[in-house]
């Protein structure tokens, strides 16, 4: 009986060490960067990179629209921005369409049912897109973690946002003005595709 009592306790401890973590929000370790993926081309912290075994070019520019990743753990509302692009063969190319993700965290979901995106560039509308929630809420906790894929946006777009002096972004019922530091990060993910 008390050896039962014991193998009982070390898998306890087992589960706790190896999947508790998990409950708590916390993310696994970063995958490593593939082997097969080589540098194309670089500006700012944007890169173009050509994966061999799957014969593609990808790349993509990552922001905080709203907040920081200190604001992260402190369990502040967040708001990142991811534009991404692949495109098949070994070459860079202008792609014709981008695509866009968001993903916020905050004390509740707040985007289930009003999720529309609208970017503005000097105050003209650019984009405006309906999506679907790809991970409504994180259970397990009350910081809420909702991920929404948008439909792909054109080039063009992507093109007039790059090249504006201001850019907006409305998502849900939130207003927000990228600062500098975002607007770079569109506008370097668009000189990717200069020659």
């Amino acid at each position: 009986m008390k050896a039962k009592s014991n193998i009982i306790f070390v898998l306890l401890v087992l589960l706790i060490v190896f999947v508790g973590p998990s409950c708590y929000g916390q993310n696994p370790p970063a995958p490593k960067a593939s082997s097969d993926a080589t540098l194309i081309r670089q500006v700012g912290k944007t890169g173009a990179f050509y994966f061999k075994k799957a014969d593609v070019v990808k790349g993509n520019a990552f922001f905080y629209a709203l907040g920081s990743v200190d604001d992260v753990y402190n369990e502040k509302d967040v708001i990142t921005m991811t534009f991404s692009f692949q495109i098949p063969g070994s070459s860079l190319t202008k792609p014709e369409k981008v695509s866009v993700s968001i993903t916020t965290k905050s004390r509740v979901a707040k985007y289930s049912t009003n999720h529309k995106l609208q970017l503005f560039a000097d105050g003209k509308r650019i984009v405006n897109a309906e999506t679907e929630i790809t991970y409504p809420r994180r259970e397990g906790t009350t910081y809420a973690t909702e991920i929404f894929d948008f439909k792909s946006i054109k080039f063009e777009q992507l093109e007039k946002l790059a090249k504006a002096k201001k850019i907006s972004v409305k998502f849900g019922e939130t207003n927000i003005t990228l600062g500098a530091e975002q607007q770079k990060g569109i506008t370097d993910f668009y000189e990717l595709f200069k020659n």
